[in-house]
């Protein structure tokens, strides 16, 4: 096995370019004789079939590589953990904690190993996603406080963490999280959630100032994910009222008829 040329065509798989390497990777699955092996290649595809939200044939692939090895190898708490993903991100959050829970309970010796120490962070980070998205806030927080500093997907790890502490009123523990998630230059749907729930804290302790930039800043970000334009306008509008802003709120509330 070309390990190197594996890597390019894993990266092309996590850029989104799962078409510029699928026929490639089916072949090196296909000839490959190692199960091991074999097994971290049908991995690949069915990670970028999740990407491309074939979830039916994900399934299917998993089932393959799950179906060339042992319970011993390695890579076997990696596919547990892959048929748990499958499952957040189709949002089956009760499922998945299922999967999860299983992984740490029966693979607690392989997760020990020097080559799955990213993979047990991962569970714990997943479980603790699962926990705060099933509502289950204080169970979340430590959970999603063991990977703070990991890099992978570390976005989606502060916002979890700062959310969960708002909805627990840790709310300097939050703008905390939050700040730390933007020093990251975090993409545009991160950074807008940051700067919007920053300024709804600011907002409520009547640090109007504060919060009309927070909410701005919001604003001012192409992709904006969830967050709706009618709230975001509707934010501006009423701080910029209880500053006595007449000009600015009239030209929000100009927007929002518009809406």
């Amino acid at each position: 096995m070309d390990w190197n040329r594996l890597n390019e065509l894993q990266t092309l798989v996590h850029e989104g370019r799962f078409e510029e390497a699928k026929t490639e990777l089916t072949s090196l699955a296909d000839i490959e004789k190692d199960a091991p092996t074999k097994a971290a290649i049908l991995l690949t595809i069915l990670q970028g079939l999740s990407i491309q939200k074939r979830y039916s044939a994900a399934r299917s692939k998993l089932g393959q590589a799950c179906a060339v090895v042992s319970s011993t190898d390695e890579i076997y708490p990696r596919l547990l953990l892959a048929k748990a993903v499958i499952d957040i991100d189709q949002k089956h959050w009760k499922a998945a904690l299922k999967k999860l829970n299983h992984i740490l309970e029966t693979q607690s010796t392989l997760l020990k190993s020097e080559d799955n120490v990213e993979v047990f962070q991962e569970v714990q980070r997943n479980r603790g996603i699962a926990l705060f998205e099933l509502g289950r806030d204080a169970d979340a927080l430590p959970l999603l406080e063991s990977v703070r500093s990991t890099d992978y997907q570390r976005e989606r790890t502060l916002y979890s963490i700062a959310a969960a502490n708002i909805k627990l009123s840790n709310l300097d523990v939050a703008i905390a999280a939050f700040q730390e998630l933007l020093a990251l230059n975090p993409s545009s749907v991160y950074r807008s959630y940051a700067h919007y729930n920053i300024g709804r804290i600011h907002y409520d302790r009547r640090q109007l100032a504060r919060a009309r930039m927070e909410f701005e800043a919001c604003w001012a970000c192409p992709d904006r994910g969830n967050l709706r334009d009618k709230h975001i306008l509707q934010a501006l509008l009423y701080t910029c009222q209880a500053l006595n802003l007449e000009e600015d709120a009239s030209r929000y509330t100009e927007m929002l008829r518009k809406i």
